[in-house]
């Protein structure tokens, strides 16, 4: 996109600037660390740029991670983080050595959770290249077949419609907790209903979004086994017999088609169960596929070993940060 002279100061971004959504998840807040060369923001996005009092880092952590941000929103239905709504937050601000020995502490743990996304990341595209050049062919061989997902599957539902209990024994993934390929578990929430044995996470299921515009079609696999824990009526889940990682690539290498099959009122796109029944698989003989699952199944289990380590990183961060802010811990 071509931006003029005159709008390069206004917006453009440079390492340190912190970016806040405007709309969509309002609030959200990233530090731009100039992965790219001059880039700028558009318009739902505002660009803070702190004064040198104050710690940038530590502004991130103090607004975007406490959530601090949210007293501020306008919309009743729809959230929004207006301009000036923005400027008029007040925030904490302890003598800048404090804020500094604070986001040190508190960025060390940031780094460690960086660099296992980044590892899961290569991890990931590693399988995608892996799928694309032993499965995906212009000229069908012989021997290939093109069953639909609906005949391969064990299990293909969408989940319950919870009674959220903070108390309850069961937890609940939503179409929130679906990040790219990873399903976070820090986004759950809590219901005493019990459900059926099948609904029940299991290493290695697919799951896709099956509700809302930007959500849809979007598609994850479990990495590891979460006893008590569903999905909502929002997500589909989708468990086969064998083959389960290259069923996963297959579904996810056709998730543009996915989120071009949304049906119903603007409001309420959905996913229909009969579009992700009827997708269909290229499968090549067994002696091709058996190898290429040991394959990605190398790459499943290193993914499962990262993930917990990378959530272990993101809980003790998270309960250290409210502790360092408030001064309950000393720095």
């Amino acid at each position: 996109m071509r931006f003029e002279e005159n709008e390069q100061a206004r917006y453009g971004l440079r390492y340190g600037d912190l970016v806040v959504c405007e709309g969509g998840e309002p609030g959200r807040c990233a530090i731009w660390k100039e992965q790219i060369q001059n880039m700028k923001i558009q318009k739902a996005l505002h660009r803070v740029r702190v004064h040198d009092g104050l710690d940038y880092r530590y502004w991130f952590l103090w607004s975007g991670k406490r959530d601090a941000l949210g007293q501020y929103f306008t919309g009743a239905t729809i959230k929004h983080m207006p301009s000036q709504k923005l400027k008029e937050v007040l925030i904490d601000k302890p003598p800048f050595e404090i804020q500094k020995r604070t986001a040190d502490i508190l960025s060390a743990y940031g780094n460690l959770i960086e660099n296992d996304q980044k590892q899961i990341k290569l991890l990931e595209e590693a399988a995608q290249r892996l799928y694309k050049e032993w499965l995906v062919v212009n000229d069908i061989p012989e021997g290939w077949e093109w069953p639909n997902l609906g005949d391969v599957t064990s299990v293909l539902r969408r989940g319950v419609s919870p009674k959220y209990d903070n108390s309850g024994k069961y937890l609940v993934i939503s179409q929130k907790c679906i990040h790219q390929s990873i399903m976070d578990i820090n986004e759950v929430r809590r219901e005493s209903n019990e459900y059926a044995p099948e609904l029940n996470m299991q290493d290695k299921d697919t799951v896709i979004c099956s509700t809302g515009t930007g959500t849809l079609g979007r598609v994850g696999q479990v990495f590891g086994v979460y006893p008590d824990t569903t999905f909502d009526s929002h997500v589909t889940l989708v468990r086969t017999e064998r083959y389960s990682n290259f069923f996963y690539q297959a579904i996810k290498h056709q998730k543009d088609f996915l989120m071009g099959m949304e049906r119903g009122s603007t409001n309420q796109q959905e996913l229909y169960r009969g579009v992700i029944e009827g997708l269909q698989l290229l499968i090549s003989p067994q002696e091709t596929l058996n190898k290429a699952e040991n394959m990605l199944s190398e790459i499943h289990d290193k993914i499962t070993t990262l993930n917990p380590q990378m959530g272990l990183l993101v809980e003790v961060r998270d309960r250290l940060l409210p502790k360092l802010m408030s001064g309950e811990i000393e720095v």
